[in-house]
């Protein structure tokens, strides 16, 4: 129950390296997508030099902003996969901040990975490198960890969650034009340097399931040591991002209005760095 290739060697590096990337979007695309994000009112704004268009708090924003980039990656991305479907697609934004880095994570979890897998697809809008906050990764780390990964960030950990600032270094850094895409495993560990450019690195993004895998949420439970699983539409998304979802953690509330199918036990054991340094090194020996 999976996506399928239409290039076997697409498959092969996307299944060993966890990450594939493919030239996607025309010159022209690259312009109209940006001509639409300056239309826009990105009120959502944050002052740590990054931002996503699904923090915005109107509904109706998000939901323009998705169906615009699903429409626009979709004609491209059939003609490489088949049995996919598109949804939540965003603005990924780094302004110009010496502070803003991301640092190395693992994305959501938006489906029971034990039967399909989950990925995220990446799409500068210019030129991407270490100056101005490309994506940089841990090749093969979605074979390492496969846990669950629910919200809300940072309360929810993943094992490598207090090691994450000693990986930074090993991340390979993935130098991108303007258009291309990164088909990147949802389990894959990746963050990204700064902007340390005038200009702000503009990006698009979106969520890739296989046409009939279920799509579901997991949520860490407030009060209880559970993390929620949730049957989700798309609408979750107009609804909820990662910094919603941590005011309604802090408030002791819940997602409403999605079917709660399972409760999974939450155990936030931290790898020491013996262990997880083996698991990255293996990938880079020696740091950038």
């Amino acid at each position: 129950m999976n996506f399928t290739f239409h290039k076997p060697e697409h498959r092969q590096q996307f299944e060993e390296k966890g990450y594939l990337l493919v030239d996607l979007l025309s010159p022209g695309e690259v312009a109209d997508v940006l001509q639409f994000y300056n239309s826009m009112q990105h009120n959502h704004k944050t002052g740590y030099g990054f931002h996503v268009s699904l923090d915005n708090a109107n509904p109706d924003f998000v939901r323009n902003i998705n169906n615009r980039i699903t429409a626009v990656m979709q004609d491209k991305m059939e003609q490489l996969f088949g049995n996919f479907r598109l949804f939540s697609g965003r603005f990924l934004v780094k302004e110009h901040n010496r502070l803003g880095l991301v640092t190395p994570h693992q994305d959501w979890s938006f489906t029971d990975e034990s039967r399909s897998v989950s990925a995220t697809v990446w799409i500068p809008l210019q030129d991407t490198a270490i100056q101005n906050g490309a994506i940089g990764l841990i090749e093969g780390s979605h074979l390492a960890y496969t846990g669950i990964r629910a919200t809300p960030l940072p309360v929810f950990k993943v094992p490598f969650n207090d090691c994450s600032a000693k990986i930074f270094p090993y991340l390979k850094i993935i130098d991108m034009q303007a258009g291309q895409a990164m088909l990147m495993n949802n389990r894959l560990i990746h963050g990204s340097p700064p902007n340390l450019s005038p200009k702000p690195r503009i990006s698009i993004g979106a969520e890739m399931i296989a046409q009939t895998a279920p799509l579901y949420h997991y949520y860490l439970h407030p009060t209880e040591n559970t993390v929620m699983q949730y049957a989700i539409d798309d609408n979750f998304f107009y609804h909820y991002s990662n910094a919603k979802l941590l005011q309604l953690y802090q408030n002791n509330e819940t997602p409403q209005g999605f079917e709660l199918v399972g409760k999974l036990p939450y155990n936030p054991i931290q790898q020491p760095w013996e262990m997880v340094g083996q698991i990255i090194q293996s990938a880079y020996e020696h740091p950038f």
